[in-house]
């Protein structure tokens, strides 16, 4: 291409034109028709989101269309500049203007090339537990969790009783003050249990208490109990503190991984996992090979009319493939063909709102599951003619609707009979024959229809596409209920298995308890016997120093935190960075972020009480990076001084230089005739031609 049509304006109007709609397309979709009732309706269609493309926003915009897009915009803007423009004081307007663009567009280039956005849990304070000549045991403070403290007379079980983040002070030297309270409940091997508290900050007021019956409140502490002789302590060999957790690592947004570890032969596996990156795996439609892995569901044919094959790299040299992608599903256990026992079992849903279907699998042969909707709907199995003459008898007390299937039935394969009482108090029972799929009324707005039946059932775990209707948009924009089937090994030998997607990579179940997602790891043999662990989740990055939370503040408007976001004014977590003398201590709020190792960190969520927890035992931090953004901005400032240049300053040094010219040819002009020159008048306002920048 030709320097002459580089620098065309036509061609810089075109990049714009096209660069406008690339961008519009990305950010807002398109509206398209399709049929509807009474005519046609607008769709709105996500381009970035359709097969052939699988993008989020960010990749749209990081595309080599998008930079190329831009680099030759950049290219017109340099060459029409130098060749067009030239560069005096008039002109300066147009050079900062397609300055400024040029160095926004670098700063954007360095700004997408090197993004990094994520988030990561902090939790306030573990638990530290040990015996003198024993093991000990360190594990998240939070309800419920346990360890097992073993010793020479047997194991001492230690469980998290209750956490108040807010304990008052009520004696001593630090009387009105609140501390973090952490209660265990201690059942020692063959002695009765009793609780030890701890104050965060406070060691000096650990102290145990016990269940004494008859007593008010019967909650005692033991330093009051003459039979404890004033001990703090009901057993002082066993010692506990709490102490800050850091936290190591935080999960890239919208990135994908595998995460696997050894699994030992005599222990639960624990610690820290091994990444395996699954870069361009889809996100927002379905992907599947195998029909049986899969429960019949609309979106199936869809789902199976797709192939997909991403290479996940291997576990010690054992490879594994991804072959297939569920957006939004869910591991369900169900009733299939393939058993050797009769044990017919039809499964029928009952809804009243499409959003609220419930499925119930009915057992012809078990008394008490052969029924539902509270005894009105049943189902049988009749084996001949005289087996289904019994069943129409339908006598009172009885379902008044029933389901008939067997070999009694003949070819209708499905019979639905219904007990109908006439307006005299006449009984009948109305037959027919039934579809898999036809629902059936059942007055009001319930709506009952058979989804499947299974003669000779066996229990199997399959993937379940749960339909459009039913999703939680938020579930489905975080990903929370998709899944990946792996492939692990080669031929025969190879194994096949469906991961649900984990919010974070857990190190273990105790940090489940936090309510952020599941911790269900999937237990696999590698073809040469060796077990591991698998798991499904984001990929993750090492933070530039460990980071612990001192304290995390809610800010409340009068009246305190009500359950709703609206009583809450602030969120505020005090954090560490570091340890040592290289420690750094930072306050981050909403809206007020620090920045610590070229990572900037941000409050993203918290932890609000709910049943069971007073809640404030972690924060969640946002985690991103600002590369590029000062040159972005420097760019920006740049365009817009061209402008306020081009626009307000170069009109002004026309009508001073006009207004000069004019004085001076008058001043020539009275010479030249002797006569004296005019009284000074305003220089009439001149018209320009607007100067549009190329």
């Amino acid at each position: 291409m030709s320097l002459g049509a580089l620098s065309s304006v036509w061609l810089g109007i075109t990049t714009l034109t096209v660069l406008f709609i690339y961008m519009a397309v990305g950010s807002a979709g398109v509206l398209v028709p399709r049929r509807a009732e009474g005519g046609l309706a607008m769709e709105h269609l996500m381009v970035r989101q359709l097969p052939a493309f699988e993008l989020t926003e960010y990749e749209w915009f990081h595309t080599n269309t998008f930079i190329g897009l831009c680099a030759l915009l950049c290219v017109n803007l340099t060459v029409t500049t130098l060749r067009r423009i030239p560069f005096n004081l008039l002109k300066l307007g147009p050079w900062m203007i397609h300055s400024g663009v040029i160095v926004l567009a670098l700063g954007s280039v360095v700004y997408f090339s090197q993004k990094v956005e994520g988030d990561t849990y902090i939790l306030k304070r573990s638990v530290s537990v040990g015996l003198e000549g024993s093991a000990g045991s360190t594990f998240p403070a939070l309800p419920g969790n346990t360890a097992i403290i073993e010793s020479a007379s047997g194991p001492y079980r230690v469980t998290v009783s209750s956490i108040d983040p807010e304990w008052p002070i009520l004696s001593g030297d630090d009387q009105g003050k609140t501390a973090y309270a952490v209660t265990l409940r201690i059942e020692p091997p063959g002695g009765e249990a009793f609780f030890r508290q701890m104050l965060d900050g406070f060691p000096q007021y650990t102290e145990d208490l016990v269940f004494v019956p008859g007593m008010n409140p019967p909650m005692q502490r033991v330093k009051k109990l003459e039979e404890y002789g004033g001990a703090a302590l009901v057993d002082e060999s066993l010692s506990a503190e709490l102490a800050l957790m850091p936290q190591r690592t935080f999960a890239i947004k919208d990135t994908a991984a595998l995460h696997w570890r050894a699994v030992p032969t005599d222990a639960p596996a624990h610690g820290a996992w091994n990444q395996l990156p699954i870069d361009r795996l889809p996100r927002y439609n379905d992907y599947a090979s195998d029909a049986a892995s899969l429960w019949p569901a609309s979106g199936v044919n869809d789902a199976l009319g797709r192939t997909l094959s991403v290479d996940a790299g291997s576990i010690d040299g054992v490879p594994i493939r991804i072959e297939g992608y569920l957006e939004y599903a869910a591991l369900e256990s169900r009733m299939a063909d393939g058993g050797e026992v009769l044990d017919p079992t039809l499964t029928v849903d009952i809804t009243d709102d499409p959003a609220r279907s419930r499925e119930r699998p009915l057992r012809a042969f078990h008394e008490d599951e052969s029924t539902t909707a509270a005894g009105l709907v049943g189902f049988s199995w009749v084996e001949d003619e005289f087996a289904l003459e019994q069943v129409r008898a339908m006598p009172e007390g009885g379902p008044r609707v029933r389901f008939v299937a067997g070999p009694g039935v003949g070819d209708a394969g499905l019979v639905l009979m219904s007990r109908i009482e006439s307006e005299d108090g006449a009984m009948s029972v109305v037959e027919r024959s039934l579809a898999m799929g036809e629902p059936v009324a059942l007055g009001g707005n319930f709506v009952m229809t058979a989804t499947s039946l299974v003669e000779r059932p066996v229990v199997q775990e399959r993937a379940l596409i749960i339909p459009p209707r039913r999703r939680d948009r938020d579930v489905e924009r975080q990903r929370l209920l998709s899944m990946v089937r792996a492939v692990v090994g080669t031929g025969a030998d190879a194994t096949r298995v469906w991961l649900a997607y984990h919010q974070y990579p857990f190190p273990s179940g105790d940090e489940a308890a936090l309510g952020l997602g599941l911790y269900q790891p999937t237990r696999l043999t590698l073809p040469d016997g060796r077990d591991v662990e698998v798991m499904f989740s984001r990929q993750t990055r090492e933070l530039p120093d460990p980071v612990v939370l001192n304290d995390f503040e809610l800010t409340t408007h009068v009246g305190g935190f009500t359950g709703s976001v609206a009583s809450i004014r602030d969120w505020t977590s005090h954090v560490v960075f570091g340890a040592g003398d290289e420690a750094a201590s930072a306050s981050i709020a909403t809206n007020r972020p620090a920045e610590h190792g070229g990572l900037w960190f941000f409050q993203a969520y918290w932890d609000a009480p709910r049943e069971g927890s007073a809640g404030l035992n972690y924060t969640g931090l946002g985690v991103t990076n600002r590369e590029g953004v000062y040159t972005m901005l420097a760019g920006s400032c740049l365009t817009v001084l061209g402008l306020i240049y081009a626009f307000y300053v170069k009109p002004m040094i026309i009508r001073r230089r006009t207004a000069a010219a004019l004085a001076a040819h008058e001043a020539k002009r009275s010479e030249s005739t002797g006569e004296a020159p005019p009284t000074q008048a305003a220089a009439p306002e001149v018209e320009q031609p607007e100067e549009v920048p190329a």
